[in-house]
């Protein structure tokens, strides 16, 4: 059995609706490490507290009764509801406090969270459909992790959290950010034809299958993509016999700005067969929004 909150902390002062939920709390344990630069304060209440609150609570506890000592103070709360809650009715009322816990711990589970769809499939049973992803993906376990302590733990419901996943939705910059890289695209393409044709004036030409930069070897032209047509932005240049059939030489290396593939200074890379990629290799991951990094 705890001991009421501020028969613990009797000189503690809080806001008033934060007083008043303390009020109702108890105290059941509190444990400090070794070096007294930490203190854990369990917390039990009947009523739920929403995050603010306890931070609130946290804040006070560390400003006023240790002022002058390095320690952070954590409030461990857990809650015994009444039968009126169930999991659905919880999510509703306490989504946004997970959130900012979310929101202190990890950017991306905070915004899989935000972002996703919750549904009920019973009543022991939470289904998440989030957003997919390869970087939500590689979190679901952990964001699980965290949303079942949350509610078996912390609010007493034996549930179960489950995943799905929707297509990602097109964020509102998308069309500006497209008009953006098409205008990119469409000036790598003039400096292509720009420097194509000074090199054919000049006398520069590459060997077969390769593509110079007027910059010399070692200054990689991210224009050119390996397109000897000027001006045609994707389409796809037929390499030569020689070019198809000589081998991988292994990973680059770096070397004081120059990058050696396989150690052949100034050598191609492998062109794609993507018709949409201007520059060397296409890859297969999924897009993942700056927002959601």
């Amino acid at each position: 059995m705890g001991k009421p909150f501020f028969e613990v902390f009797p000189t503690l002062k809080l806001k008033p609706d934060v007083q008043d939920i303390m009020e109702q709390t108890s105290v059941e344990k509190i444990s400090a490490t070794k070096s007294r630069d930490y203190l854990r304060v369990y917390l039990f209440s009947t009523r739920l507290i929403v995050k603010d609150h306890i931070w609130e609570a946290e804040n006070q506890i560390k400003r006023q009764l240790f002022p002058n000592v390095k320690m952070t103070v954590k409030i461990y709360e857990r809650f015994s509801l009444s039968a009126q809650y169930d999991p659905k009715k919880l999510l509703e009322l306490y989504k946004e406090s997970i959130l900012a816990e979310l929101k202190e711990y990890s950017h991306v589970e905070y915004n899989a969270f935000k972002t996703a769809d919750i549904t009920y499939p019973s009543g022991d049973k939470v289904l998440l459909t989030l957003e997919d992803s390869v970087l939500v993906r590689s979190k679901e376990d952990e964001l699980v992790r965290i949303l079942e302590k949350v509610l078996v733990e912390r609010c007493g419901f034996q549930v179960m959290v489950q995943v799905a996943y929707k297509e990602g939705q097109t964020g509102k910059y998308a069309e500006d950010d497209r008009r953006r890289i098409q205008m990119k695209v469409d000036e790598i393409c003039r400096r292509v034809k720009a420097g194509t044709a000074g090199g054919q004036e000049s006398g520069v030409h590459g060997t077969a299958g390769e593509v110079r930069s007027p910059g010399g070897p070692g200054k990689a032209d991210f224009g050119a993509g390996g397109q000897k047509e000027a001006g045609m932005a994707g389409r796809r240049e037929a390499q030569t016999p020689a070019a198809q059939k000589s081998p991988e030489k292994g990973r680059g290396e770096w070397k004081k700005g120059e990058f050696r593939r396989g150690g052949d200074y100034g050598r191609s890379v492998r062109r794609s067969d993507n018709p949409d990629v201007l520059y060397g290799r296409d890859f297969d991951d999924d897009f993942t929004p700056i927002e959601a990094i």
